[in-house]
């Protein structure tokens, strides 16, 4: 019996977590017509590029944490203590990581020639900040 209720929770939580995923992928795919429209060929490629590079470095700039806050809330769900102990850990984290992040991205953004090297930075922080 409690394998069965273990499975439904997994089951419902990879439900939510999958509906969360595909929901932004659907935004993504409905607002590519406005883009287009909008922009220019070369500044939908420089959104585009910006983009892409925002979704492989935010999750080496947060270290996955989103999804191990996730994990250990599951697991204390009743526990409004151990709630806000977790919530206050991550946030900690967070904090000190997007410290460290801009330490290194102005150590590293000197040996960069780029126009948009800012607007990186400040896109990797707005998704950091939507984390907290």
């Amino acid at each position: 019996m409690k394998k069965l209720s273990k499975a439904r929770d997994l089951f419902k939580n990879t439900v939510i977590v999958s509906i969360g995923k595909i929901a932004t992928q659907f935004i993504t795919f409905f607002l590519l017509p406005i883009y287009t429209a909008v922009l220019t060929n070369e500044e939908y490629g420089i959104v585009d590029l910006l983009n892409t590079l925002t979704t492989l470095l935010l999750p080496i700039a947060t270290l996955q944490i989103e999804q191990g806050l996730f994990r250990y809330l599951v697991d204390c769900r009743n526990e409004k203590e151990k709630q806000t102990k977790i919530i206050t850990t991550v946030f900690r984290f967070l904090v000190t990581q997007a410290i460290i992040y801009l330490i290194v991205f102005l150590c590293i953004s000197q040996f960069v020639n780029n126009n948009y090297k800012y607007s990186l930075n400040l896109n990797i922080y707005y998704h950091m900040d939507n984390l907290m």
